[in-house]
């Protein structure tokens, strides 16, 4: 029996750990969530200016091409899904960057 229900709480927390990988980070101005089941993946948006980032937001995706592309605003808005998203879309330009 007890083997049963370590057997069941294994399945849980694995089952939970899997669905977490396509969570997304939220942020912006005034906020910072987790939003759950994004359908297209995640998307953050970066400010350039010269050698230093400033994180703009983040959240679901509107579109779901993969990759990163800059706007004519000097705006980089990158989008990614599975393993790891939030973890490599957070932490983008992070050297050098300004969070102010």
């Amino acid at each position: 029996m007890t083997c049963l229900i370590l057997i069941l709480c294994l399945l849980v927390f694995s089952a939970s750990l899997t669905a977490a990988d396509y969570d997304c980070y939220k942020f912006g101005k005034t906020e910072f969530t987790t939003i759950v089941e994004c359908d297209h993946g995640c998307e953050y948006a970066y400010k350039s200016n010269g050698p230093r980032s400033k994180r703009i937001s983040g959240g679901c995706a509107s579109v779901s091409d993969i990759g990163c592309r800059t706007r004519g605003n000097g705006i980089t808005v990158c989008t990614c899904k599975g393993d790891r998203c939030n973890v490599q879309g957070y932490q983008m330009h992070d050297s050098g960057s300004d969070e102010s």
